[in-house]
């Protein structure tokens, strides 16, 4: 025996995983802001087939305040991204907020 006891203890509280983003958290809005949504890395949302779905999702994304665009296509799919950054490094920062707040996404290189 080690001596130690150990009386009521009780578990530490387990954080609720939630898909709600936090879109105040930096640095989802550290986006480049213009028409061209230029920027060397996309954050990719989603992915889909049917046009109109990605038309919906990203009025979904913008109504949630972010800087949302069609990102091009992959494999047939037309991509929707949270928002454009310049650098890997700003991708990965914001990748992993999302991550973090339950959500999902990833880095595309332009």
């Amino acid at each position: 025996e080690s001596g130690i006891e150990i009386k009521n203890v009780k578990p530490a509280p387990v954080k609720a995983v939630t898909t709600e983003v936090n879109k105040d958290a930096s640095p989802i809005h550290n986006v480049i802001r213009n028409e061209e949504k230029s920027g060397h890395y996309a954050l990719i949302a989603g992915a889909f087939q049917v046009m109109e779905n990605a038309d919906n999702f990203l009025e979904k994304l913008k109504a949630d305040g972010f800087d949302a665009s069609f990102a091009g296509k992959k494999d047939g799919l037309q991509l929707v991204a949270y928002g454009f950054y310049a650098s890997k490094a700003e991708a990965k920062k914001a990748l992993q907020n999302i991550k973090e707040t339950g959500g999902h996404a990833w880095i595309k290189k332009n």
